[in-house]
């Protein structure tokens, strides 16, 4: 039985993960995705393209500041000119670390797969946002922590990016905050009486 088919016509493209900054340095981002298929192609290898805003870097700050940027933003393509794609890696692995970048600029990607015969070549796939990270100096914020004593009454305090979180005089013992490595914002915060109970102790320890 012969069957008369046009393999570039079977490709399922690549899908890239989903991608966050603890996958990003000031100057090199790492991608990686999921495999393209085609059952009547074997593939050589993959080809990673990425663009970025044209014009000067701090045209950006009219637009959006990256370090607050948690989610592809739907008004950027329209209100940026980009570069034209560009190639930036061709690989045969499925992770692609792309360096020399700027210190906290987004860039666009995307990835197709290349077959070894006459398969010829997948879909690009869909376009997934990163960005670079700022020094750290730019990313910081303040934390202020203020602890009482029997000889030092007051208020005790906790402070985040001057938002009170916590300002109490009425509690002795020591105080636990979680806060979540995303944002900094509050995920779980308990007083343990650990001054008057040796069982709020024995409990701080097994939380901890």
């Amino acid at each position: 039985v012969f069957f008369d088919f046009d393999p570039q016509t079977t490709w399922q493209p690549p899908v890239l993960h989903p991608w966050d900054d603890f996958r990003a340095s000031k100057s090199h981002i790492l991608m990686s995705w999921a495999p393209a298929y085609n059952p009547y192609a074997a593939i050589s290898f993959y080809e990673l393209s990425m663009r970025r805003p044209s014009g000067p870097v701090w045209n950006l700050g009219s637009f959006e500041a990256v370090q607050h940027r948690n989610s592809e933003a739907p008004n950027w393509r329209e209100n940026i000119t980009w570069t034209p794609w560009a190639s930036v890696v061709n690989t045969t692995s499925r992770v692609a670390v792309v360096r020399k970048l700027i210190v906290g600029h987004p860039y666009e990607f995307r990835v197709r797969a290349h077959s070894d015969g006459n398969g010829g070549i997948s879909g690009w796939s869909t376009v997934r946002m990163a960005h670079t990270l700022w020094e750290a100096y730019s990313d910081s914020f303040p934390i202020r922590l203020q602890g009482t004593g029997r000889n030092n009454h007051g208020y005790a305090l906790i402070e985040v990016d001057h938002r009170v979180l916590y300002r109490r005089k009425d509690e002795t013992g020591l105080v636990v905050a979680v806060f979540s490595r995303w944002d900094m914002s509050l995920v779980w915060m308990r007083t343990y009486n650990t001054m008057h109970s040796t069982g709020e102790a024995a409990q701080l320890a097994a939380d901890m």
